[in-house]
């Protein structure tokens, strides 16, 4: 019956059905011109392949006849590769070829090896041995492993474990807030910022891993793999993940970092995402009519500009407008043809007006699908977005966020500023932004010891008016504003290690006169000239480059033999002191400010060097002091840390 219901033919002739259609999984053709269609109903209607043949003239389909008629001499080949040959002598019986249970410790070895993730989860190899709860809740040990996986929870004491529903939760209570019980686990957040609160020593595998080898691979499978490759994602194996992760740490003077940054910064981080921050809907949807009604009128402007309509998402339709029929010069070539990135429009921008509006086109757009059709679904019922926040994403240490990313939202612009109008404090309450000033460039000038740097952030003054005044060799009073944007752009490619070609580019001047003011720069800051090749060797000989806390970037491209990676290497060597410290300092100021709060205030957001508070209305005077002198003295640096503080009702207006 089945064979019948999945090839429209009777068992018996099946045989006959492949050698007329083919089989594609044994790569025969079958006889070309009929299908399968046509096949079943011959193969119905004359009984088997040998009858259709002899009854070709019966057939009454002409082209049928022809096809069937030259294929005839083929036929006795294909139909011999089709069947199973029956008259091989085994040896073996059939109890010996019996499908038996999978030793699944094995399996499962062997798909952790080769990264079957999906796999684990189909053949259920990712769920463990477990015990009744009963049993499991005589907990005698001095330590709790926890994995939140969807709907249940896996727990184990090293020994016996269990798995309850998440409604269960109760259950545990006790356990949870023990102080005496360690908690190991994975992804620990994801129950503190559901309200589950825990007590005693945290130890989360996933930010072990991260601190280890930063990068995108530290799902539990992916971890397990790494370090114990024979065992089970399991809660059981967290014991040993731990012992071997926290051996790693302490091996790479990691360990301070994990326990008294990373691990504390877990609870700071789930209760940001609790408290959410409120969102104006009306405003967001009234200010995405009027994205909608710029990004037409724009549309206009470009079809009229290019002469005809065309699909304004299509790279391709919009490489052909470019560069065939305006017949601007294409910039690099990829698979589909010519780019159409950001950078190559700018660089178009001077010789023809459509790229400039393209480019405008496409932050309008932008800002309409991620904040405005992204960010409306995602305010809840009491009118608040919570976004999650990632610890084990980035390179340098600095925190990401999604769902939504409020990182990202543009800054200076007028339609950045929009979007954050809609980010309010509730009734009687402010929000308070808290920037750190010029952190990187202070952090510079306290690795480098550069004695101009400290100077001029010991004096308080305009490093990027002093910076220009130097280079320019004039008097601060006489620079100009273009002078500082250039001193400013200096600065900051400094501290990611932009050469000449990004210098260049960044100001819109030659390659020679950037070369010329790097040089100038380095000749008057010789103690960031001597930092910078110092930091670069001491990357070479260790393979990597770490910050004033310990933590660590590895850098296999400055063994690279290919020039470009060599030079991307030496960037990262460069930048990853400077900007990884920012991240760990503005990291322990949040714990330290999330010790000292008073309930009158919440932490919301980070966003890079700022932090986001809501604080009642009449404790501002009260409350922003704690926050400045927790920012401010995080450290002992040798150029004051300095905080900027605006309040307001809106993000939009700090």
């Amino acid at each position: 019956v089945a064979v019948k219901e999945r090839f429209g033919v009777p068992p018996e002739t099946l045989a006959d059905f492949l050698t007329i259609v083919g089989d594609a999984s044994d790569n025969l053709p079958g006889i070309k011109g009929v299908g399968p269609k046509a096949a079943i109903e011959l193969i119905n209607r004359f009984g088997s392949l040998d009858s259709i043949l002899e009854n070709i003239e019966r057939i009454g389909n002409p082209r049928l006849v022809s096809i069937l008629s030259m294929a005839k001499n083929d036929v006795a080949t294909k139909r011999k590769l089709v069947l199973l040959s029956s008259d091989i002598p085994l040896e073996i019986g059939l109890e010996e070829i019996e499908v038996k249970k999978p030793d699944t410790q094995k399996l499962l070895a062997i798909f952790l090896r080769h990264e079957f993730g999906s796999l684990i989860k189909e053949f259920g190899l990712n769920k463990g041995e477990t015990t009744s709860y009963a049993a499991f809740s005589e907990l005698k040990g001095k330590a709790i492993s926890i994995i939140h996986k969807e709907d249940d929870l896996l727990l184990s004491d090293g020994e016996k474990s269990c798995r309850l529903h998440f409604f269960e939760i109760e259950k545990i209570r006790h356990i949870l807030i023990d102080e005496r019980i360690q908690k190991y686990g994975y992804n620990l957040k994801s129950l503190l910022s559901q309200n589950i609160r825990f007590s005693g020593k945290l130890f989360d595998v996933e930010i072990a891993s991260y601190l280890l080898t930063p990068g995108p691979k530290h799902s539990l499978e992916d971890i397990v793999m790494r370090y114990l490759p024979s065992e089970d994602p399991s809660p059981k194996t967290i014991f040993l993940l731990k012992e071997r992760l926290e051996q790693r740490m302490k091996d790479e003077d990691l360990i301070d970092l994990f326990y008294e940054i990373e691990m504390p910064l877990i609870k700071v981080l789930a209760d940001m995402e609790i408290a959410g921050i409120s969102v104006n809907k009306e405003y967001l949807s009234s200010f995405g009519k009027e994205l909608e009604v710029k990004i037409a009128s724009i549309s206009e402007k470009i079809y009229e500009t290019a002469g005809e309509s065309f699909n304004l998402n299509s790279p391709k339709q919009l490489s052909a407008i470019l560069f065939e029929k305006l017949g601007l010069p294409p910039g690099k070539q990829i698979k589909t043809g010519y780019s159409t990135d950001e950078e190559v429009l700018i660089s178009l921008s001077n010789l023809h007006p459509l790229p400039r509006l393209i480019l405008e086109y496409r932050e309008l757009a932008k800002l309409k699908s991620t904040y405005i059709d992204g960010l409306l679904p995602l305010i809840d019922a009491g009118g608040k977005v919570h976004t999650s926040f990632n610890q084990t994403v980035t390179a340098t240490g600095r925190l990401s966020c999604r769902n939504p990313n409020l990182q990202n939202i543009p800054v200076r612009s007028e339609l950045g500023k929009g979007i954050r109008k809609a980010f309010v404090a509730e009734e009687g309450k402010l929000l308070l932004s808290c920037d750190y000033s010029q952190i990187e460039l202070r952090i510079l000038a306290h690795l480098s010891g550069d004695e101009l740097l400290i100077e001029s952030f010991i004096r308080g003054e305009d490093i990027h008016t002093e910076t220009a005044a130097r280079i320019y060799n004039i008097d601060p009073v006489f620079v100009t504003p273009a002078m500082r944007r250039q001193a400013k752009a200096v600065n900051f490619g400094i501290v990611y290690g932009m050469g000449s070609y990004g210098l260049a580019k960044e100001i819109g001047i030659s390659q020679q006169d950037a070369k010329e003011m790097i040089a100038k720069y380095f000749g008057l800051y010789k103690g960031v000239a001597g930092y910078i090749e110092e930091t670069k060797q001491l990357a070479r000989e260790g393979g990597y480059a770490e910050t004033m806390l310990k933590r660590k970037r590895h850098i296999p491209e400055l063994g690279s033999k290919n020039r470009k990676e060599k030079e991307f290497g030496e960037r990262v060597a460069v930048n990853m002191p400077i900007q990884g410290s920012a991240a760990d300092l503005i990291k322990k100021a949040m714990i330290r400010i999330a010790k000292n709060l008073p309930s009158s205030a919440k932490m919301l957001l980070q966003v890079h060097d700022e932090l986001i508070f809501e604080i009642e209305e009449n404790s501002l005077e009260n409350v922003a002091p704690i926050i400045i002198d927790s920012m401010q003295n995080v450290v002992k640096l040798k150029v004051p840390l300095i905080v900027n503080i605006s309040s307001s009702k809106n993000w939009g207006e700090l």
